[in-house]
């Protein structure tokens, strides 16, 4: 029998063209064709400015970045997402047999329509992966370029299938060994583990979680929880993953 022991660690934009008509000032909205020397511009909806490509008075073309704006409402549906990349990328470290040389997200139903955004959660898995590995933290800034520097190629595929599920994220991951997945999906009470490798989980990824391999016979679980009761180790619940 192997086991092992996991630890989880918890625009479209509108313009607005500046008018005066005699000593009044006003507002117009304008589409098509603009011709005009300044134009005010406005998220449709709320959000933070995270990064500014220009600054006042620089001269701008047709279709040029000018802000990088963070979407509130875009934040709230991708950040259960972002946590359970991390913690699936933390499961997979600690469960591989062997140095990780490549890892891959796939993102598959409607998370794929978040395109662009996506990146943050992939950076969070890598995040994940490296905290298990490393003297000291990662972050979302440097992961990739760590993950990079380690000889680990990423890679990211986006599809609008997900089988029976509305959005499913799967992390597949190669060692020397071969090919490995973990795939997660997130739920109103949170994100949850529904697949291990060939194995079918639903596993909640926070505390400490053993992870145990063993042949379907009597007499196998038995002596896990004897064991673990010995030594006062409280089991809140187990389950026996099937193959897929």
């Amino acid at each position: 029998m192997m086991i092992r022991l996991a630890r989880f660690w918890p625009l479209m934009v509108a313009a607005w063209a500046g008018c005066a008509s005699g000593e009044g000032q006003g507002h117009v909205v304008l589409t098509g064709l603009v011709d005009a020397t300044e134009i005010d511009v406005a998220a449709k909806g709320p959000g933070r400015v995270r990064t500014r490509a220009v600054r006042e008075g620089d001269t701008v073309q047709a279709g040029q970045k000018l802000l990088d704006i963070e979407s509130f409402e875009v934040k709230a549906k991708i950040d259960p997402y972002a946590l359970l990349s991390e913690k699936m990328g933390s499961l997979a470290a600690q469960i591989a047999d062997g140095a990780i040389t490549e890892v891959e997200f796939a993102y598959l139903g409607e998370i794929a329509d978040l395109k662009q955004n996506l990146k943050y959660v992939t950076r969070l898995g890598i995040k994940g992966m490296l905290e298990q590995v490393l003297h000291e933290p990662a972050n979302i800034v440097n992961a990739e370029v760590i993950a990079q520097g380690r000889g680990i190629t990423i890679f990211e595929k986006t599809s609008s299938e997900a089988g029976d599920y509305k959005s499913l994220v799967t992390l597949s991951y190669t060692t020397e060994k071969g090919r490995e997945s973990i795939s997660g999906i997130v739920t109103r009470a949170g994100p949850r583990i529904i697949a291990i490798g060939k194995y079918a989980t639903d596993i909640v990824p926070s505390g400490f979680v053993i992870l145990a391999d063993h042949v379907n016979r009597p007499g196998v679980v038995g002596p896990v929880g004897m064991i673990l009761g010995k030594h006062n180790v409280n089991i809140s619940s187990m389950q026996v993953g099937g193959r897929n």
